[in-house]
């Protein structure tokens, strides 16, 4: 004897006030026995696609999503953020974890070579635990997908395509927001000197929460942390030199500089060469930090800038201590006055001067051809006039206010940058600024440039009717 089971399923519309059983399973039922089958490599690359559509931001020079290996992470001084692939999870509570293996590798190897510019690198990992919930939602989204690609094989009625397209762009939704969720784990590596030279120390910073998305979090979190540098302080980076980088050296080459702060985790991770640059700067336009040479040539310093304005720093160039610069300073100052006397005694005597600073008129003996070839008597001559020596430079030009940054840079390059070339010259640049508005300035801002001309010191300014 045979029996024939009927399962069926219960339906309902939309309003809810119809019910009725049928023997096609219902669409959800569907979704449920195919989210089952889905399988775990299909899932980790839907992950992996949605994450590739993330772009860099700054302050990161390069961004590197699911890398297969090592391999895959450029060896370059410039800051970059890796995400790690979804099979690589994080656990706090769990240091020996897959996430940590996995940067472990990325940091110390380029595939079968060592990694140099390790302080470069920092890297997002998922939560563990929160994985589990993003990728059932991975799995309920490719099977409502499948649902609709095979809509007219599930011959789908009008009201039921209606519901597959309103469950699969909500799995969609989910999806995403499952994946900032999960992603939730920025790790920065660091070497604490007071603890040891060697051994890496991993900073673990959670950046869930919030409406920016994944990239925008880490930067920002990185920027608050310090865990990445914009703008340095010429007196930090002084305070780096005088503990580590030049402890047994007068200078320093710019490119050696840059190249330690890219490889050692010891040291502050900047954003790019440009911070260091300006960093430099700022501090050789004064006399408490460092100065700056072209080139060093194994005795002395080259172009050596001390208290000056620098517009271009060479990575060809050195940082040198301020006693050494002073010093070299002192001494071309003095062999530059030996000279001065050993010309004028070649000369035959040293020329006098009046009380303003003219050549004055010397007394010569003459010989007299009516004497007898002895007898001298004393003539008044002038001295031989000098060749006029132009000792001051000076300067006003208009800049066009849609294009100030580019008129500076020409003065700078075309005539600043050959007077502060020259030794001993005093250079001093100084900007005027002048506005005026018929409708007359707002109190705001009014108050916002008077407060920041007062934070930048500036020597005089004020706002008149």
């Amino acid at each position: 004897m045979c029996q024939l089971i009927l399962t069926t399923s219960l339906y309902f519309n939309p309003s809810g006030d119809r019910f009725w059983y049928d023997t096609r399973p219902t669409l959800r039922k569907t979704v449920e026995d195919r989210a089952t089958q889905v399988l775990d490599s299909d899932v980790d690359y839907e992950i992996e696609t949605r994450l590739r559509k993330f772009r860099k931001e700054q302050p990161f020079a390069g961004l590197h999503i699911c890398p297969a290996t090592s391999l895959d992470v450029p060896d370059e001084p410039s800051a970059r953020l890796v995400i790690l692939r979804p099979a690589f999870e994080f656990k706090a509570s769990n240091q020996n974890n897959g996430a940590i293996g996995e940067i472990v590798e990325i940091l110390n190897n380029r595939g079968a070579t060592p990694r140099i510019y390790r302080n470069t690198l920092a890297f997002i990992a998922p939560d563990q635990d929160m994985m589990t919930n993003l990728k059932q939602a991975v799995r309920l989204y490719i099977a409502w997908r499948s649902i609709k690609d095979d809509s007219e094989d599930l011959n789908l009625d009008a009201a039921q395509n209606r519901d597959t397209a309103d469950n699969l762009h909500r799995a969609n939704k989910t999806v995403d927001d499952r994946i900032d969720e999960a992603y939730c784990w920025l790790i920065v590596p660091y070497i604490d000197k007071s603890a040891g030279m060697k051994t890496i120390v991993w900073d673990t910073i959670r950046i869930s929460g919030g409406t920016d998305g994944i990239i925008t979090k880490a930067a920002k979190k990185m920027r608050q942390n310090e865990a990445i540098i914009t703008q340095w302080a010429p007196a930090l980076l002084k305070m780096e030199l005088d503990s580590l980088l030049w402890c047994d050296a007068d200078h320093i080459a710019i490119k050696r500089l840059w190249e330690c702060l890219c490889t050692y985790c010891y040291l502050p991770r900047l954003a790019d060469e440009e911070v260091l640059h300006t960093a430099i700067q700022t501090g050789v336009n004064s006399e408490e930090y460092f100065a700056f040479a072209s080139g060093f040539d194994g005795s002395r310093y080259i172009g050596l800038k001390l208290n000056q304005y620098v517009g271009i720093v060479e990575r060809s160039g050195y940082l040198v201590k301020v006693s050494a610069a002073q010093k070299q300073l002192a001494d071309d100052e003095a062999k530059r006055q030996a000279e001065t006397a050993v010309r004028a005694v070649d000369a035959g005597a040293a020329i006098p001067t009046s009380a303003d600073g003219d050549e004055a008129a010397v007394t010569y003996p003459l010989y007299s051809p009516g004497g007898s070839g002895h007898d001298v008597h004393e003539s008044s001559v002038p001295a031989p006039s000098a060749v006029p020596k132009n000792r001051r430079f000076f300067m006003s030009a208009d800049l066009d206010t849609t294009r100030i940054n580019r008129d500076v840079q020409k003065y700078v390059e075309e005539i600043i940058q050959h007077l502060t070339s020259v030794d001993g010259a005093t250079v001093r640049v100084s900007l005027e600024v002048e506005a005026e508005s018929a409708d007359g300035f707002t109190p705001q801002t009014v108050r916002a440039i008077s407060e920041n001309c007062r934070t930048l010191r500036v020597r005089d300014s004020g706002f008149e009717e």
